[in-house]
């Protein structure tokens, strides 16, 4: 009969160790015989197979397996497939089911069951079972606790168990119906393998050695008392001390429990009482009373390990962030290689979480040329074919939306090369493609005709040819997941879909490619990932493919239950070498020991760390569970809590010579931090030195020379963030040293380096001859390249005089082409008017509908817009489009009727000689030194009131724009004073004779789409439309003006037109935007003089990257597509920003103005 070894000792103190000698031995006397097993769990199997494999050259007989895998060898060595289902297989199998049995459900019904209430549920099934509740004979045990709770006095104890009672019977229901379906489907159970056990003869005389679990369930005991019965040898290794254990008041408590006096849990609370002892130590004991349960006295043999803790030592380390805390271990890794002489073998860096520091280490690591192992899987998703069907799936999911498109990929399996995919995807994000029924629309794409100036078509064409060609392979391949477009559809019919999917795309071949030609050690582990990506898909297919074709569940719930398996599933890593630094998490620091540990991260948000609950078992159904059933289930909160201490204490146990502790005050969001509480009380138990400071030796000389910098590539690293730092004027701290040291150790050439440490921003100008060159001796110029300059003078160098493409486009293609289409239809639609003006006479509602629509097809049908009625996505903007003219339609004829001015120039442009009715000459403008600036423009539309000899200008707007004044005065706004001035100077040139300047308007063409659709009839709808198509800008202070605009004004009130102008007593409101002559004529001059200075600097030169910011904090980056070309950054280039001061039109004119103006208003 074998006997079970119980070795009991604390953290650290060599029992895995012992473990691996004995393992090794084993291994080295007999290289083959009876098998020899090191199980542990999951998170430790990495570190001991590195241990094996340090202490053997090769593994013929010791196997490092997880418990899980252990399980499925038991399955195979005796012939038998071990269960099959993943995880993933068992949440679409509940998931059929749970719609099956939903009718019978109340409290756990759920209208769509998420994938973590799905979890919860099986996490119950699996608890349950694992400690020895028999779900599948429930009922008994509910019927005799109903009626005995039926005896309780108190009230809430019979609400609180009634209430578990019910949540059992409809547990009960999902697990029948969830294990008949397994059971129909053939499934493998666990409790299978005991009797496979038994049956083994592979198991005589083997070696079993169970290494690092806190918790053992019944179901585990099981599987060790069969192997108990055949096995040669069994250690079974725990955490303790020997004098705690032995203790008299320990052995009393125990006596108790094993008399059945007190129950186990109840234990807990005694052992918390002393406070001499460390809580986490009720778990070892609670595993010992159940090893002494499942095995007799004389068959249980103890080894104690004492603690090493005499010549460890420990020391934390605080640092500002992140980034340095890893610049520092790195430096103090490399001092103990070059000092100590140590392999980076013997050292460890342990983490809290890996994708809170993983990239940051990689690359810090790399800087100090530090070969590390991280000992966390990668995940599935991060596998080429994988993130493939996973961008697939996605763009199902996502109706084809432009994000999803440009995510599909990788080329390997798109059927076409990386320049080409690139090509697609600039296309796509060049013209905002997006919709499912676009993607599979059989019409050609035509998207880029449609956007390109006419002398560019035939470029235009091909484009659209060579990208609608490329469009219909990814088509093609995406054609066999179609099925994924259905409301609802089975598992079974995803498998084949999928199935066909990797088919079409060739995934076989290309994976088969991967897997068997490798011709090097790192391409042999690159091997090894691939074959275990597709071994898993497979394995997915499988599970998919097996389960009920009649029982469909919604597309929704499936896609996401698919993409979590794909992005969570992990993919096991083979160790790349053995002198290695070992990057691990907190989780997994057990079982292992090194000479050298830096914990990082010890702050109070990560340890002791916080451990998920159960969502559907709380503590007190736990509690009440024993109380009706006298059966105990698994851990509650508070042993949760106590298993996070031991995780903690392991950390302080895992060197043999020095920890490292270090954590950095201030989170990624920018969060305050402090040290562990957890960490003071356990120092005192756990080292015998300690040191606690912060690392400002280390910005000493010798350090930097010793200590941290001892790479070239980390040196200049660090030199960049000490020169970075020194300019914006912080402290130089080691600067000096460190560069003279980093000069020292170049190598010839390497001071070319230091050029990039000389850029600037643009500042200088640039030679006038130069300048003369670029602009010509004349300088050609619009209202909008000035404006441009005065918001920065490099994005008007960029734009306007080397012509650059923009790097990128704030307005999206289709906003842009909306308002193309409506510039257009209301050009052709005002010039009815100037062409007939007896029809603006006479307009009305239904006229004015009338022509718009018609103006409309007319636009429509023209080759240049034609585009409109054939493309689906821009078919489906069209209503928008015709719902926003047909307001602008019934708000001219309001203007017919209440208005004096009627139109008479249409996109009339001025200094454009080579267009068609351009009759206006160009605005020209000579400075002092007698060179020309000439300004050309296009005015959207003129009205006349030619009783009173006025002019309005107006400019069409698709967006939001108004009239600021304080925009006007710094140049940021000059459009349509320029457009005023031209045309009053050259009004006898395009009209009969000289005509003053009534208004500036901005004409919006914008609506709320939320309001386009709602009722005719709803009045407060109608009268929010109507008011976001009021023009908006500047009125001459005249009564007669306003009247012209419209007459309805002088009644005191906005009109459909127009805000308020005027009080009910005739006066001027307060808040309108009014200007008086001498307002204007000093406007006129304004503007020339901005016009002057824009000429007289941009020929000097000025190119210096200088953005506006006004007081509210709006800059001219915002709206800014050269941001990538300059390299400006606000928090690092402030002291170059102009700030614009807050000016407004009080600021500027007499006192006696006043009594027109009123107070400033908001609208200036």
């Amino acid at each position: 009969m074998t006997t079970i070894e119980l070795w009991i000792g604390p953290a650290g103190s060599g029992k895995t160790e012992e473990l691996a000698r004995v393992a090794a031995e084993q291994q080295n006397q007999f290289p083959f015989g009876p098998p020899v097993y090191w199980i542990t769990p999951t998170a430790v199997a990495f570190v001991a197979e590195q241990q094996l494999l340090s202490t053997v050259k090769a593994a013929t007989r010791v196997q490092v397996l997880p418990w899980e895998r252990f399980v499925e060898t038991l399955f195979l060595r005796s012939g038998k497939k071990p269960p099959r289902f993943n995880q993933t297989g068992r949440r679409l199998l509940l998931r059929q089911v749970y719609e099956q049995v939903a009718p019978s459900l109340h409290l756990l019904r759920r209208v769509q069951p998420s994938i973590s209430y799905l979890d919860a549920i099986l996490a119950v099934f699996e608890e349950l079972t694992a400690y020895g509740a028999p779900l599948h004979r429930m009922d008994g045990w509910l019927e005799s606790a109903a009626t005995e709770l039926a005896s309780v006095s108190h009230r809430g104890m019979r609400q609180r168990g009634q209430l578990l009672l019910d949540k059992l019977r409809e547990l009960t229901i999902l697990y029948r119906g969830y294990q008949s379906a397994l059971n129909h489907l053939g499934e493998t159970q666990f409790s299978e393998v005991i009797p496979l056990i038994k049956e083994a003869s592979w198991i005589q005389g083997g070696k079993f050695y169970f290494d690092g679990f806190l918790e053992w369930t019944p179901a585990m005991l099981a599987v060790l008392q069969e192997l108990a019965e055949k096995a040669d040898d069994i250690v079974i290794t725990l955490q303790g001390d020997e004098r705690f254990f032995l203790s008299k008041e320990v052995q009393a408590e125990l006596d108790k429990v094993r008399k059945g006096e007190i129950p186990l849990h109840s234990l807990m609370d005694t052992l918390l009482s002393m406070p001499e002892e460390t809580a986490w130590q009720w778990l070892n004991l609670r595993s010992l009373l159940l090893m002494e349960d499942a095995f007799t006295a004389e068959r249980v043999r103890f080894r104690f390990f004492s603690d090493k803790a005499e010549n460890r030592l420990g020391e934390v380390m605080s640092y500002n962030s992140v980034a340095e805390e890893l610049y520092a271990v790195a430096g103090r890794i490399l001092q103990l290689a070059v000092e100590k002489d140590a392999n980076f073998s013997d050292i460890a860096v342990v983490l809290p979480r890996m994708d809170e520091y993983q990239a940051q280490l990689e690359r810090i690591f790399s800087l100090f040329q530090i070969p590390y192992n991280l000992d966390v899987f990668s995940k599935l998703s991060s596998h080429p074919l994988v993130r493939y069907l996973i961008s697939s799936l996605q763009c199902f999911q996502y109706d084809f939306s432009y994000e999803s498109m440009l995510n599909w990929g990788p080329a390997e399996f798109s059927g076409m090369s990386d320049e080409m995919l690139d090509r697609l995807k600039s296309y796509i994000e060049t013209y905002r493609v997006s919709g499912q029924d676009i993607w599979f629309c059989s019409e050609p794409w035509r998207f880029a005709s449609f956007r390109e100036s006419v002398n560019r078509e035939d470029f235009a064409a091909q484009e659209d040819a060579r990208m609608d060609e490329l469009r219909r392979r990814v088509v093609e391949r995406l054609t066999p997941l179609a099925v994924f477009r259905q409301a609802e559809l089975t598992p079974h019919q995803a498998a084949l879909a999928i199935w066909d999917f990797l088919n079409t795309s060739g995934a076989g071949s290309v994976m088969a490619q991967w897997i068997t030609e490798p011709k090097s050690t790192e391409e042999l582990q690159v091997a090894s990932q691939h074959e275990q990506a597709w071994d898993k898909l497979i394995s997915l297919l499988d599970n998919l493919h097996v389960l009920s074709t009649e029982h469909p569940i919604s597309n929704s719930s499936l896609q996401t239950i698919l993409l979590t398996h794909l992005q969570e599933e992990p993919l096991a890593g083979i160790p790349a070498g053995l002198n290695r630094v070992l990057v691990t998490t907190y989780e997994r620091a057990r079982s292992w020991r090194k000479p050298y540990v830096f914990v990082l991260g010890c702050h109070q948000k990560n340890l002791p760390a916080q451990r998920d609950k159960q969502k559907l078992l709380q503590d007190e159904d736990r509690l009440l569970f024993y109380q009706l059933f006298h059966h105990s289930l698994g851990w509650t909160s508070k042993e949760q809590r106590m298993a996070s201490q031991e995780e903690a204490y392991q950390l302080m146990t895992r060197a043999s010579c020095k920890t490292t502790f270090t954590w950095s005050r201030f989170t990624e969001d920018g969060s305050e931090t402090s040290l562990s509480n957890y960490l003071h009380p356990a120092f005192c138990k756990a080292y015998c030195h300690l040191q606690i400071g912060v690392t400002k030796a280390e910005k000493e000389h010798a350090d930097v020379v010793q200590t941290i910098w001892l790479t070239p590539n980390a040196a200049q690293e660090r030199l960049f963030r000490e020169l970075s730092a020194a300019s914006h004027g912080e402290s130089i701290g080691s600067l000096p040293s460190l560069l003279e040291w980093y000069i020292q150790q170049s190598p010839d050439g390497e001071t070319e380096k230091w050029q990039g440490f000389r850029f600037q921003l643009a500042s200088k100008n640039l030679p006038e001859e130069l300048m003369e060159k670029l602009c010509g001796s004349v300088l050609e110029t619009n209202a909008h390249a000035i404006e441009s300059y005065y918001a920065c003078p490099y994005q008007h160098f960029s734009r306007f005089i080397l012509r650059l493409p923009e790097p990128r486009l704030s307005l999206s293609r289709d906003a842009r082409e909306r308002g193309n289409l409506l510039h257009e239809v209301l050009s052709v639609y005002t010039q009815k008017f100037t062409k007939s003006p007896e029809l603006w006479q006479s307009l009305t509602r239904e006229q004015s509908l009338f022509f718009m629509e018609e103006t409309l097809q007319q636009v429509l049908h023209t080759a240049l817009y034609s585009v409109w009625e054939s493309e689906p996505l821009k078919q489906a903007n069209l209503p928008h489009i015709r719902k926003v003219l047909e307001l602008v339609a019934e708000l001219q004829s309001e203007a017919s009727k209440y208005s004096s001015f009627r139109p008479v120039l249409s996109e009339a442009s001025f200094g454009m000689p080579n267009e068609a009715g351009s009759i206006i000459s160009p605005l020209q403008i000579v400075d002092e030194q007698g060179r020309l600036t000439k300004i050309r423009g296009r005015v959207d539309r003129v009205e006349v009131d030619p009783a009173r000899q006025l002019f309005r200008v107006i400019d069409f707007k698709t967006g939001k724009k108004k009239m600021d004044f304080n925009l006007f005065f710094h140049g940021l706004q000059l459009q349509l004073p320029l457009y005023g001035l031209v045309l009053e100077k050259a009004s006898q040139d395009w009209w009969s004779e000289p005509l003053s300047l009534a208004a500036l308007h901005y004409q919006p063409l914008h609506v709320e789409s939320k309001l386009l659709w709602v009722p005719e009839d709803t009045a407060k709808a109608r009268q929010s439309m109507i008011q976001s198509l009021r023009s908006s800008g500047w009125i001459k202070g005249d009564k007669k003006v306003v009247e012209a605009l419209d007459r309805r004004l002088m009644q005191g009130a906005a009109t459909p037109l127009f805000t308020k102008v005027m009080t009910k007593k005739e006066e001027f409101d307060q808040r309108a935007p009014i200007f008086l002559e001498n307002m204007w004529d000093w406007m006129k001059e304004h503007a020339i003089e901005k016009v002057s200075a824009f000429s007289r600097e941009v020929r000097q030169g000025s190119v210096a990257v200088t953005p506006y910011r006004l007081p509210g904090g709006q800059m001219a980056c915002r709206y800014c597509n050269f941001q990538p070309l300059c390299h400006f950054e606000p928090h690092h280039h402030g002291n170059v920003v102009r700030r614009l001061s807050q000016v407004t039109k009080s600021s500027f004119f007499l006192d006696e103005n006043q009594q027109v103006l009123g107070k400033e208003s908001e609208a200036d």
